[in-house]
């Protein structure tokens, strides 16, 4: 059915008030009430983008005019957790790991980290960071710290998986970059095999056998290296070690399956 101009002009000054209304929350609700208004074709789909085509929010600057008109957010706080903290540091500027949902999740997951939450469901709009934060950077985190934990990554297609794979790996090596750089270290410790590549390359079609047997024979001609940053993530003397976009292993064991 054909909606008039002005019917369609006035279906959108209505959201656009309940979204500053509730504050860019509420989503549900602002569906509910649009349709308890008169308009029963309204989906709150059409706020989110959809493949190349930006929802109402992004189209019509929403987003845009409703942060303008909060006060500025307050960046000097404490870190909540040391997971809090290495975040910011990992990430490129514009990341604001301090918005009030994000902290909220970084608390929730505080939680699965200390083991006092064994299952957890995520329910957020797109574009609100949860990939960013827990898919990529939460796994980084929890295999520095526990390197011989298993992951399992699904997606609804292998691409994607793939793609959040590297972001963990990527992630891992902006953190040794950044410790290389504090230590004053040259990145490859003058071995003959880089042990970034352990962590950042995407090999998926090259011989991981062969690069891991090399980076051994080269290491021991120089006698056995003390432990570093890095040495629990990337051991070269491991032979035959895993490292593709769809599956890379860890120096003792652990790793990510993406599928």
């Amino acid at each position: 059915m054909e909606r008039s101009q002005e019917y369609l002009q006035s279906r959108l000054q209505t959201c656009q008030r309940l979204f500053f209304e509730y504050k860019g929350r509420e989503h549900s609700r602002i569906e509910r009430e649009m349709r308890s208004l008169g308009f029963t074709d309204f989906n709150r789909r059409c706020l989110y983008p959809r493949g190349l085509n930006p929802g109402w929010i992004e189209r019509y600057g929403w987003d845009r005019e409703l942060l303008s008109k909060l006060p500025p957010a307050d960046n000097s706080h404490e870190p909540l957790n040391a997971f809090h903290a290495w975040i910011k540091k990992v990430s490129p500027p514009m990341f604001d790991w301090d918005a009030p949902h994000l902290k909220l999740l970084i608390k929730t997951l505080q939680l699965v980290t200390e083991g006092k939450i064994k299952r957890l469901m995520i329910f957020m709009p797109p574009r609100h960071g949860k990939s960013e934060l827990v898919t990529m950077r939460y796994t980084a985190w929890r295999l520095l710290m526990e390197p011989a934990l298993k992951v399992i990554l699904a997606s609804y297609n292998q691409h994607l998986a793939n793609r959040f794979s590297r972001g963990i790996r990527n992630t891992l090596a902006e953190h040794f970059s950044q410790t290389r750089r504090t230590a004053g270290t040259p990145a490859c410790h003058g071995c003959g095999s880089s042990q970034d590549q352990d962590v950042d390359s995407d090999n998926s079609t090259g011989s991981d056998t062969g690069r891991a047997s090399a980076a051994s024979g080269g290491m021991a001609g120089k006698g056995a290296r003390g432990p570093t940053d890095d040495e629990p993530l990337s051991n070269p003397f491991r032979s035959g070690i895993i490292n593709s976009a769809a599956e890379w292993e860890t120096g003792q064991g652990g790793g990510v399956k993406a599928v």
